[in-house]
Order: C-alpha cells, then sequence, then structure tokens
C-alpha cells in the first residue's frame, strides 16, 4: 500500500489514521515501523509524567529532611550553647571576697528602736495656796494672835495635786517670785524639786515653808511642772495677805556635840578615792537661829505641820569645807565649800541627837589622792544664811572640834569602772515612747556604785536612789567616750534620764521609758519616726562608768563584702548559700533578703548593698559585674562564741561556679568594736 496523501501520513503519525494493511509487504512495514514510533513516544510521555511525579516528592522530601535537619541542628546548637554556657559559668563564675571583719556589738547595734509619736500635752499643773508663818516673841506661839507676831516666811501648800494622764510627771518645782509672773529664767527663785524618780511627787496636802531674803515683804508663790515627754505648765501664783514684818539676816548659831559626840575624818583605803565623815551625837536641841531681834527656838516652829528635819531646825543642812590645813574660825569666809550635807541625810533620836555619815569622793570634789585633808562644817538655815564652822577631830576644843589629817598616803584614787553581770539591754517602741528593759546588776569595788540625790540636795548622799544613766542616740553607742561627759562634746547622744534599780534585788529585771527629752534641760529633742540606739550606764561615785551594751568578749557578727571574680556572669543571690564552722558546730544559711545584721537568722544571712552599678540586686538580688555587696552573719543568733583564736571556716556557694572559701584564726586579742578577719 501506497501512502500518497501528506496529510493523511500526519494523521497516521499522530495515530489519527487507520491502518490499512495491503498485500504489499513493504507498505506493511512502512505502516508497521509508524505505529511503533508511535507507541514508543507514548510510552516515553508516561515515563516523563511519573518521573515528574518523583522527582516532585523526592524535593517534597527532601524538603521535610532539610526542615527536620534545620530544626534538629538548631536544637544541637541550643544545647550546645547551653553547655557552653554552664561549662563557662562552672569555670568563671565565682564571688570574690574583698575584706572581712567582725564585729563585737551584738546584732551590730545595740539596743535600737523607732520612736513613735509622742505625747505633746501639757499637764495640769495643779494649784497652791499660801500663808505668812512666824513667831510669837512674848512666848505665845506662832498661832496666836495678840498683835506683835512676827513673820518671816510662808509656808505653801500644795491644794490640787499636778497630774498628766500621758507620759506622766517628771518633777514639780516651787518657785518664788518677787511678782505676779511666771519668770524662772532670771528673777525668780527655785525653792524646792519634787521628783518622780525620788519617788517624792506632792500630792494635795504637800506642804513646803520659804523664809525669803530681805528687800521685800510679799512674794508669790507658784509650781512648774514637767511631764516626761518634756511639756511644761504652771500653776497659777498665789500669795498671802499677811505682809512679813521681819526678815532672817542672822547667821545660825553651830550646834554642838553630846558628851558621847564624835565628828571624824577617815580613808576608806587605797584604791577608793573616798573620804568618809562620820558624826555622831551632834545635838540639836539647844540650838537657835536669830531672826534679827529675837531668837527662834529651831525645834518649836509649827513643829506639828512640819514633815522634815530641815523644817522642824530650821536649817537645810551644812556646808562642807576642805583644806590641806587645819581650818581656824572664820577661816572659812574666804573658803568656797566642796559639798552640802542636807539635815535630811542624818537619823535623829528622840533627844535630838543627831547621827550622820557624809562622803568626800575626791575625783569629783576635786581633791588629790594622797593628800592630808582636813574638814570643817557650817550650818545653812532655811533663809541660806550660813553660820560659824566647826571642825572634825573627835576632841572638842573652845570654838569648835579640830580636824586629824585624813586621807594622806592611805587614799588613792579609783581608776577601775564598775563591772556589769551579764546583761540583757532591749529596745521596744510603745505608744508614746521606748520602753528600754534590762536584767543584771553593776558592781563597784573601788569608791562603790554611784547614788543620785533627786531630792535636790547637792551631794547626792541619800543611798536609796540607786541610779543607771540611760542614754540616746543616732548611731549605736558601745564604749563611755561616746558620751558627752567630763568635756567630750557629741551632740548624738543624749541623756534621757535616770532609772531606779531594785536596792533589795538589783539582779531584778528593770525598766525605762523614753519620751525623747533631754533629761538635763527637761526639754523635748527627739523626733517621730526616728531610729535611736540605747546603752544602759552604771557610774561609781569616782566618775567611772561602764557600759551596755558594751563590747563582748566574742565576735557577735561576721561582715563578708563581696564582688564578682573577672569575668564572671551574673550571679542571683536567691539561690547562694552559705556554710559556716566554729570549730565546733556547722551550720547551713541561705539568703534572707536586703538588712542588717539584726535580720539575720539562725538559718539566714542578710545584705547591705554597697554599691549597686545597674540596680538589679535591689530589683531582683542580682549581683552583677562592678557591684558590691556586704554580707551579715549573725554569730550571736547561731550561738558561736567567736573568742579570740578560734578557728572558722565557711563557704559562699552560688548555683553554679567555684564556691568562694576562707579559712581563718580570729586574732589573739580584740581591742576595738571592729576586728579586722581578712
Amino acid at each position: 500500500m501506497i501512502i500518497k496523501d501528506r496529510h493523511w501520513s500526519r494523521n497516521l503519525l499522530k495515530g489519527k489514521a487507520r491502518i490499512i494493511i495491503s498485500q504489499d509487504n513493504k507498505n506493511l512495514k512502512v505502516v508497521m515501523m509508524k505505529k511503533k514510533i508511535v507507541e514508543q513516544r507514548k510510552g516515553e510521555g508516561d515515563i516523563g509524567i511519573g518521573t515528574m511525579i518523583i522527582f516532585i516528592a523526592l524535593v517534597l522530601v527532601s524538603a521535610i529532611a532539610a526542615s527536620l535537619l534545620i530544626t534538629t541542628a538548631g536544637r544541637l546548637n541550643q544545647q550546645a550553647q547551653d553547655t557552653a554556657e554552664i561549662a563557662r559559668q562552672e569555670i568563671a563564675t565565682g564571688l570574690l571576697i574583698r575584706n572581712m571583719a567582725g564585729d563585737r556589738l551584738v546584732d551590730g547595734q545595740g539596743a535600737t528602736a523607732v520612736m513613735p509619736t509622742l505625747d505633746s500635752t501639757s499637764p495640769t499643773p495643779g494649784s497652791v495656796s499660801v500663808t505668812a508663818i512666824g513667831y510669837d516673841p512674848d512666848g505665845l506661839g506662832g498661832n496666836h494672835t495678840d498683835g506683835d507676831e512676827e513673820y518671816y516666811g510662808y509656808k505653801i501648800l500644795v491644794t490640787t495635786a499636778p497630774s498628766d494622764s500621758g507620759s506622766g510627771i517628771l518633777k514639780v518645782q516651787l518657785y518664788r517670785s518677787p511678782d505676779n509672773t511666771y519668770n524662772t529664767a532670771n528673777n525668780d527663785t527655785l525653792i524646792k524639786t519634787w521628783t518622780d524618780l525620788a519617788g517624792n511627787l506632792p500630792t494635795a496636802g504637800t506642804v513646803a515653808y520659804d523664809a525669803p531674803p530681805s528687800g521685800r515683804n510679799i512674794y508669790f508663790y507658784y509650781l512648774k511642772v514637767y511631764d516626761k515627754a518634756g511639756n511644761v505648765a504652771y500653776s497659777t501664783p498665789d500669795t498671802s495677805s499677811t505682809r512679813l514684818t521681819n526678815y532672817d539676816t542672822v547667821r545660825p548659831s553651830a550646834p554642838t556635840l553630846a558628851a558621847t559626840g564624835s565628828f571624824t575624818a577617815l580613808s576608806r583605803g587605797p584604791n577608793s578615792g573616798t573620804i568618809q565623815l562620820v558624826v555622831t551625837d551632834l545635838d540639836l536641841s539647844s540650838q537657835t537661829d536669830t531672826l534679827s531681834t529675837s531668837n527662834a527656838v529651831w525645834n518649836i516652829e509649827e513643829t506639828s505641820d512640819f514633815t522634815s528635819l530641815q523644817q522642824e531646825y530650821r536649817i537645810r543642812g551644812f556646808n562642807v569645807y576642805r583644806s590641806t590645813a587645819p581650818i581656824p574660825p572664820g577661816a572659812i569666809a574666804t573658803m568656797q565649800p566642796i559639798g552640802f550635807w542636807d539635815i535630811n541625810d542624818f537619823t535623829v533620836d528622840e533627844n535630838h541627837l543627831a547621827d550622820g555619815v557624809w562622803y568626800d569622793y575626791i575625783q569629783k570634789t576635786g581633791g588629790s589622792e594622797k593628800t592630808a585633808y582636813y574638814y570643817a562644817l557650817a550650818a545653812v538655815d532655811l533663809t541660806g544664811n550660813e553660820g560659824n564652822s566647826y571642825h572634825s577631830d573627835g576632841t572638842q576644843v573652845s570654838y569648835g572640834l579640830v580636824t586629824s589629817a585624813a586621807c594622806a598616803a592611805s587614799c588613792t584614787n579609783d581608776i577601775v569602772p564598775p563591772t556589769f553581770s551579764t546583761y540583757t539591754v532591749t529596745a521596744t517602741a510603745s505608744s508614746m515612747g521606748i520602753i528600754i528593759s534590762w536584767v543584771g546588776e553593776a558592781a563597784d569595788s573601788g569608791s562603790g556604785m554611784a547614788y543620785e540625790d533627786f531630792t535636790g540636795s547637792v551631794m547626792n548622799q541619800q543611798s536609796e536612789h540607786y541610779a543607771y544613766e540611760i542614754w540616746r542616740s543616732l548611731e549605736p553607742i558601745y564604749k563611755v567616750e561616746q558620751l558627752p561627759v567630763n568635756g567630750r562634746v557629741n551632740p548624738l547622744v543624749k541623756l534621757a534620764g535616770y532609772a531606779t534599780g531594785d536596792p533589795t534585788n538589783p539582779a531584778n529585771a528593770s525598766t525605762f521609758i523614753d519620751y525623747g527629752i533631754d533629761f538635763l534641760t527637761g526639754s523635748p529633742v527627739s523626733t517621730t519616726g526616728n531610729t535611736y540606739y540605747y546603752a544602759v550606764v552604771a557610774v561609781d561615785n569616782a566618775g567611772n562608768r561602764a557600759i551596755q551594751p558594751g563590747l563582748s568578749v566574742a565576735l557577735e557578727v561576721i561582715e563578708i563584702k563581696v564582688t564578682l571574680a573577672a569575668g564572671s556572669p551574673p550571679v542571683d543571690f536567691d539561690m547562694v548559700s552559705l556554710d559556716i564552722s566554729d570549730g565546733s558546730r556547722d551550720v547551713a544559711l541561705t539568703y534572707g533578703g536586703i538588712g542588717t545584721p539584726a535580720d539575720a537568722t539562725s538559718t539566714t544571712f542578710t545584705v547591705e548593698v554597697v554599691r549597686d552599678i545597674d540596680g538589679t540586686f535591689i530589683e531582683g538580688n542580682i549581683l552583677t559585674p562592678g557591684s558590691v555587696v556586704k554580707i551579715y552573719i549573725n554569730a550571736h543568733k547561731l550561738d558561736f562564741n567567736l573568742l579570740p583564736q578560734t578557728h572558722v571556716t565557711l563557704h559562699i556557694r552560688p548555683k553554679h561556679g567555684v564556691p568562694a572559701y576562707e579559712s581563718f584564726i580570729t586574732p589573739s586579742t580584740y581591742v576595738d568594736r571592729y576586728v579586722e578577719l581578712l
């Protein structure tokens, strides 16, 4: 078969023409060949499509595999980085200890508290009434009126007692005024003081007496009342309608000793700094005090109204004079007394014979050790007139008594301060003040523990008023040298007041409430919201002082200043632990936050931020390069006894990295508050 039509041939090649079989083999071959070609190309197309499908599948599989590989590679890379960082931290992280010190003050601060809102309400001053007192020259008595009575003074009766509902009454002062005004700074004269510490605050019915000097015939009297917070109030001045007709300007005569009496001066021995004056059987029964033209026997003036010896005998007491040579009569006119011996410090029997003891603490009165001293006494009446002197010896002469030498080589100064028993001192804020509490007692083997006489006598002879000093400061107070005494000045430290111990058992718990005043002036000086530090101070009669809470014999706090080692990454202190041992106990501590040594506990340490470069420690307890903190370990709360020559080891362990390790032996002696350890 011959294929002549080209169009048909193309159709055939495309598979569209029918195959015509002819007898001609050549033509059949052509047809079969073309058919074969058509079928071959059709198979090749099918293969291409399959190949394309496989290729697409391979691409998809490759993409998925690549994704998995990338993800896995990322994870492996992150793990590698984390492992590398951990390894770097393990190698590079480190806390560097810059220095280390021990603090001998308990809690690193002693007793402290924040001052609450203070009492600002003035006390109720009370009231007084005044009547004239005198004597009757014709012997009918001061209460009998026949026209010849002479009036030389006043009786001041407290009709309404002062009171205070807040902090309480601190002291009450009776003043004499030449006019009907208050002027305590200049013209007005202080007559008497009653105090809470002495336990003699006036009540309704309390009586005081005054014999004014010459110059006027009428005076006014009023009370100045202080509460314990420094608030002051004045009572309305009162006077008597009876005018004074006489004034006491004459010196009282000198009492004499009974036949059994004596007056001696004795040294109390080495290291005491004390000379003891002893009077026995001083006869007060017949002594007189002249009131210008007439005499008034000391013991007959309104005796039913008098409640103390100075009123009964019309004398306040005796000025005490001292000299390195015997004191002749009249010599005291050119001398200055070293002290005052209050008549109320004597014991008087029914026969009007008086016994008494007075101590000259030579370091207080300006005397010298190993020096022979002679003494003389001169009576002082209610008006302030000083009588003739008499002397101490034991041998009475025509002009009085002559002393033998006292002190000499046997009397040496007391230079040793008192000692405290075990003390615990705490400060706790209350509603209007701070309560200072302590347990323990003080003792002194030299001049003896000092006593303060809060009734107004000069030389502190009333031993029933045993006193501690309570000092307040704006900084921790732990040594005597911080106190503004003996000429030292420290504006940060004020005397908050005195506290009386228990004379029957001084070891009993004692308390004092600080209402924020300067006791020496009675003025309020503290500020609400301020933190104040306190110390309890014992004083001996030579002026030596001992302080509590003072410096312990052991280290009470360990301070460690730390920073990061060079190249160290930041350290999270929430994850820091600390191990410490004193050789007998091992203790593990955890981070207890930013705070003071007092905030550290038996299981935690605290931190003070010294320098925080980027604020991260204050915000999140993270120590970063360049920042510095101070770690506090409260050894007192750990029951450690870090005495000299104690072996101490400690480890500071961050979560990662090498622990900071230190081992040291405390110094052989502790001198100051802070002890350098490293």
